[in-house]
């Protein structure tokens, strides 16, 4: 139900359960009718949902508004941003507005558990959108947080929150603010706070990529296994203290069982309560009440009935890749233990269980992120036991011991442990583009055929099956064709041009607090698309939604040469820059690049936007960059109409009114324009008299902040091809966007 492409409607999935319900009693159709409940479920709560989303009236109006800070706050290069759960709200409104996700840019100070009065400015949800990279609005969606804005000054504090979770926000600060200041200095001090609270906002960039090298990432996110090894060490200690006196008259594994789940369960609420967590304190509940009540439950059965209990307490769920992870991973882990494959050791056991989970972990990895470190066994089998099973739980007793001598020594011997880590992770993980749907679908059929026990026939062809995910399908356009990518970055702008042998980038996007476009968007971009090389990168000029992510680029793509319009303003280039200058051209498989502007060196800003012409087969795409009236009317001048004749123009400076003036269009005369812009932008770009003139053109017009993505085929026999990634992609949630 969360994959639907509209809203689906809950009222007809519940008749459907009442009309099976009243049949004549099958044992299956006892499974329709959970099914159809499920279902009913699901879409019910998919409909409160979107009546909680800001109404697209109060959008950019100055709301006054009473809110609780929800979470730890956190600082990024540009402001404090934290999430807020909405208590009041004037002019008052009839929806309910659930949590939103606020940005003061004055860095002001919000305690966790605080609540304000202040006003804000909102946005409903939204969020780049382009083939593969992160699925943001979605996540989006799963957080409930379907509105973002920013703080205005003036903010006023009223008394803190009593709420519960308000109280278990203040703790949680409290506990990584004395982590933080007894790890002062450690190199791994962030991950060391990720380990005890659940706060990866500390752990720095190069950490991350080691992490993600060596497949550790999960090591940092508290998650089952540091859930069920700390419940199984306090319940070790439980007994064994029982063990000793006599006093007690309470059966040892009902007080065992109650002491692990209270240590596991305070673990989960220190970290956040996130999805993993969850998924484990439910197993970990169910297993427990079934050995307290002698019920032959089951490993399996407790993993089902967790795997139900997350659903039916947040169906969004299902939108995170988190959720499909923890749950496959745990499920083989669990089928394979349990002895369904035959009697095999308990070493054995455990051995081709961490097979399974990094078979199963195999296809989802690759189809999100489209990389597979080679040595995440071997690394797992050494951190696990180390991390997780020794200074993890050394680090949470050292937080609930007075003094911080104890913290302290707890990161300096992570740091110890993490050498040998650091040495592993000079070997480059498998990289590919991302694969075909079908050959997603044959892999989970294949690992659910290796996954059957030794000797059923047909097992073998489980291997086979894998094989289409290691081999996706080629995506480089034939001789003489273009593929152009215009990239939803935002209020920026980036361009990806793909020949069939070369690619160019165009501009690189804006930072963005602690990252950038570059590194967000088009790296990731570049490597779903099977790029290994990069041939070219120009930077038109070097205003920072232009040029911001520059840096992250070509950190990961070096690029074979750099042109751009203002080469002294790059900021440690990897290669010295060449100026961009008119007449300048090359040809790659067939198609051919022309620079049209600037005619000399002089100019600065916008008027040193570099302008590319892109020929292919006939048909012409133009990039202007941010060049503006002026520029526009200098080159009519020095190349005539006919060479500025484009069958697709990419507007100039985002659609503001300083560009894309009346001649200039008239001589392009372009069938196609694309815009690229942010959502509700500050600059309130495209311009309506702009975006009017477009149309008055005859233009068919496209927009980044609306369509997503816009591809555009040029050299198509049938003639340029535009679509944007939006409307191949239809989810729910957008049924009701404006």
């Amino acid at each position: 139900m969360q994959f639907w492409p509209v809203a689906p409607a809950w009222p007809a999935a519940l008749a459907g359960a009442v009309l099976a319900g009243c049949g004549p009693w099958r044992r299956g159709l006892l499974w329709w009718v959970c099914l159809s409940l499920g279902f009913a479920w699901s879409a019910w709560r998919i409909e409160q949902r979107l009546d909680s989303a800001l109404p697209a009236a109060l959008e950019g109006r100055p709301l006054s508004v009473t809110f609780r800070v929800s979470g730890l706050p956190r600082l990024d290069g540009l402001a404090v941003r934290f999430d807020a759960e909405i208590e009041a709200i004037s002019p008052a409104s009839a929806h309910r507005l659930g949590r939103v996700g606020l940005s003061d840019y004055q860095r002001g100070h919000w305690p966790a558990g605080s609540r304000w009065q202040a006003q804000l400015v909102l946005k409903r949800w939204h969020a780049a959108s382009n083939p593969h990279t992160f699925a943001a609005e979605a996540w989006l969606v799963e957080q409930d947080r379907l509105a973002s804005g920013s703080v205005r000054p003036g903010a006023r504090r009223l008394a803190d929150s009593q709420h519960p979770l308000a109280w278990l926000d203040r703790w949680r600060e409290a506990a990584v603010a004395r982590v933080a200041r007894a790890s002062e200095g450690q190199a791994y001090a962030g991950v060391l706070l990720a380990l005890v609270t659940g706060e990866q906002h500390s752990i720095p960039a190069e950490h991350w990529q080691l992490f993600a090298r060596t497949g550790l990432t999960h090591l940092v996110s508290v998650s089952g296994v540091h859930l069920t090894l700390l419940a199984a060490l306090v319940a070790g200690v439980t007994v064994w203290l029982m063990r000793r006196q006599s006093r007690w008259r309470a059966p040892p594994r009902v007080v065992a069982g109650v002491a692990g789940l209270l240590a596991a369960t305070a673990y989960a609420l220190l970290a956040g309560w996130s999805l993993p967590t969850q998924r484990s304190v439910f197993m970990l509940w169910v297993l427990a009440l079934a050995l307290c009540g002698r019920y032959p439950l089951g490993v399996g059965r407790a993993w089902a009935l967790a795997l139900c209990l997350v659903l039916l307490l947040d169906p969004f769920a299902a939108l995170s890749l988190g959720f499909w992870l923890s749950f496959l991973a745990v499920g083989l882990m669990v089928w394979i233990g349990s002895g369904r494959l035959g009697a095999l050791s308990w070493g054995r056991r455990w051995l081709r269980s961490q097979w399974a989970a990094s078979l199963a972990m195999a296809v989802p990895l690759l189809a999100s992120f489209g990389q597979l470190p080679w040595l995440s066994p071997l690394t797992n089998l050494y951190a696990i036991p180390l991390i997780g099973s020794v200074l993890t739980p050394a680090a949470l007793l050292a937080s609930v011991l007075p003094g911080d001598d104890g913290i302290y020594w707890v990161a300096w011997a992570l740091g110890w442990a993490m050498w040998p880590l650091e040495a592993l992770a000079d070997v480059s993980p498998w990289q590919q583009a991302a694969p075909s749907t079908l050959g997603v679908v044959l892999a989970v059929v294949g690992v659910a055929l290796l996954s059957l026990p030794a000797g059923v026939a047909g097992r073998s062809l489980g291997l086979w099956l894998c094989l289409p995910l290691l081999w996706p399908p080629d995506r480089a356009p034939p001789d003489g064709q273009a593929q152009i990518s215009v990239l939803d970055v935002g209020q920026g702008l980036a361009v990806v041009v793909r020949t069939h042998r070369h690619v160019l980038v165009y501009d690189t996007g804006a930072p963005t607090g602690s990252s950038d476009m570059g590194a967000r968007v088009i790296v990731p971009f570049l490597a779903g698309e099977g790029v290994h090389r990069l041939g070219g990168l120009v930077v038109s000029h070097s205003d920072n939604d232009h040029a911001g992510g520059a840096r992250s680029l070509w950190q990961a793509y070096p690029p074979d040469w750099l042109l751009a319009g203002e080469p002294e303003r790059l900021e440690a280039p990897p290669r010295p820059a060449q100026q961009c200058l008119a007449g300048q051209f090359w040809l790659w498989d067939g198609v051919r690049f022309d620079v049209l502007h600037p005619a000399d060196a002089s100019g600065q800003d916008n008027h040193a936007s570099c302008v590319l012409r892109i020929w292919a087969g006939g048909q012409v795409v133009l990039l202007t960059g941010d060049a503006e009236v002026a520029d526009e009317q200098a080159m009519r001048e020095r190349w005539g109409d006919d060479t500025l004749a484009a069958d697709v123009l990419l507007a100039g400076h985002h659609g503001s009114l300083t560009s894309s003036g009346q001649d200039f269009l008239a001589a392009v005369r372009p069938a196609q324009v694309v815009v690229s812009a942010g959502y509700r932008n500050r600059f309130r770009h495209p311009h309506p008299t702009v975006w009017a003139r477009y149309a008055y053109w005859g233009a068919q017009r496209w927009r980044t902040d609306r369509d997503g993505a816009v591809q555009i085929a040029l050299g198509h026999p049938a003639g340029p091809q535009l679509s944007g990634y939006r409307a191949g992609h239809p989810h729910w949630w957008r049924s009701r966007w404006p």
